[in-house]
């Protein structure tokens, strides 16, 4: 929340300005975070401008005080390089886990959810399924309480520690419905009274 930031680069997959830096604290601890300017948020046609970074705030502050430890620390910050934003602790992911897939339609998925079923760009019959885990069960609630419109299965990680955590949550708190999420498996399920 109070380290010098340094950017170290831009992830250009992002359809706003996502920027990696590097967080100094004045102990001399250096941290990797997720920084997100104002200034850089591409103008939306249904979403207030400059809004984007507050509702990553208030999503994970919502997580916190739910109890669900699913996405990484995020804070505001002021003195940005890029001017005011949010930033967000960097996730370390295991490129060879994950909890959303396609699979052809006739494999075995014990321990996932089916989503839906559909053909993949060859014509091949598929299925959409996520890991039925606590922690995704987490995020999917997150989702409808917040009314996020971006879940995709990249926003989605698989830390290096196994540990499953929610990003990109620029798009949520909208006042219409716009529940947009590849997070379907418990549809029509009960919430566990844990939850």
């Amino acid at each position: 929340a109070t380290g010098e930031l340094h950017i170290e680069g831009r992830l250009v997959s992002a359809s706003n300005q996502t920027l990696r830096c590097k967080v100094t604290s004045v102990s001399g601890i250096d941290l990797l975070c997720v920084y997100k300017p104002v200034s850089g948020e591409r103008p939306l046609w249904d979403f207030p401008d400059g809004h984007l970074a507050g509702r990553e705030i208030a999503t994970f502050e919502l997580a916190r005080l739910a109890g669900w430890d699913v996405i990484p620390t995020t804070v505001w910050r002021d003195d940005g390089p890029a001017g005011p934003g949010m930033c967000q602790e960097w996730i370390e992911e295991d490129p060879s886990a994950g909890v959303v897939d396609l699979l052809p339609i006739d494999a075995e998925h014990p321990g996932w959810m089916s989503v839906l079923e559909g053909q993949s760009g060859t014509g091949a019959p598929i299925r959409l399924v996520h890991a039925d885990l606590e922690a995704v069960q987490e995020i999917a609630l997150l989702d409808a309480i917040t009314n996020n419109t971006d879940r995709k299965g990249g926003h989605l990680l698989v830390d290096t520690a196994g540990r499953i955590w929610g990003i990109d949550h620029g798009l949520t708190f909208h006042e219409e419905d716009k529940l947009r999420s590849v997070l379907w498996g418990w549809s029509g399920v009960p919430i566990p009274p844990g939850l």
